[in-house]
């Protein structure tokens, strides 16, 4: 039996939406000043779920987990695991971290307060 390629579509999306809490995020902020962060989103993926979407999308798999146009620095871990790294630094309005579905945003509330959402 043969899938056509929209079948192939949609099974790679349903594992990818299967797979999508299976992705530990560290985030972590420094405030420069009362305008200002640098923030730095690692997020790892375990060798057996990445190993699953890589055999499923191939190379592309790096880029549907990090995307180096946006900055990500992929590491894949000799135990076959891989790690994303992201680096954002600028005046709140402007930090965000944007994968498309899902936006985390900075804020400050008021003198000595940051918000994250």
């Amino acid at each position: 039996m043969s899938l056509s390629m929209p079948g192939r579509l949609a099974g790679t999306l349903a594992l990818l939406i299967g797979l999508a809490g299976c992705v530990d995020v560290n985030l972590d902020v420094k405030v420069m000043d009362p305008t200002a962060a640098r923030a730095t989103m690692t997020e790892s993926m375990g060798a057996q779920f990445y190993q699953s979407i890589k055999s499923s999308l191939g190379e592309a798999a790096a880029g549907s987990f990090c995307d180096p146009a946006s900055g990500g620095k992929l590491v894949e871990n000799a135990d076959g695991g891989a790690r994303c790294t992201t680096i954002r630094s600028g005046k709140f309005a402007d930090l965000s971290f944007d994968n498309g579905t899902e936006s985390i945003g900075f804020a400050s509330p008021g003198p000595g307060l940051v918000r994250v959402s």
